[in-house]
């Protein structure tokens, strides 16, 4: 779990707040591409009661409870924005700032969809 400790401290560190609402809305609010944009609203969730509201923190949860937060759970979701942040990062589409984001946010996902 060190990426989704490195997002939460790291924001922290720079005044961004842990709570997954207000986490959620200065992910957005930091990035500038509409397609990364789109990607955090639909990684984290507002009013979560689990982790930050992360994807990636209901994948872990689902893993350590074996309860699905969802009909299918979070695996097959995590992999596909796993997929499409790659996508992402390789295009050369995104601004250095959104990269940065971009990259903790898939390293986050990539630490839950781990056999850890």
């Amino acid at each position: 779990m060190v990426a989704n400790r490195f997002i939460t401290n790291e924001m922290m560190d720079t005044g961004l707040e842990k709570s997954p609402t207000s986490l959620r809305r200065q992910l957005l609010d930091s990035v500038t591409n509409p397609k990364l944009k789109k990607r955090i609203d639909q990684l984290y969730r507002p009013n979560a009661k689990i982790g930050t509201g992360s994807t990636a923190d209901a994948i872990r949860h689902e893993r350590r409870t074996g309860e699905l937060l969802s009909s299918k759970g979070h695996t097959p979701k995590g992999i596909e924005m796993r997929n499409a942040l790659r996508k992402d990062l390789q295009s050369g589409r995104l601004n250095d700032a959104d990269s940065v984001v971009a990259r903790q946010i898939l390293e986050d996902l990539e630490d839950a969809l781990s056999d850890k």
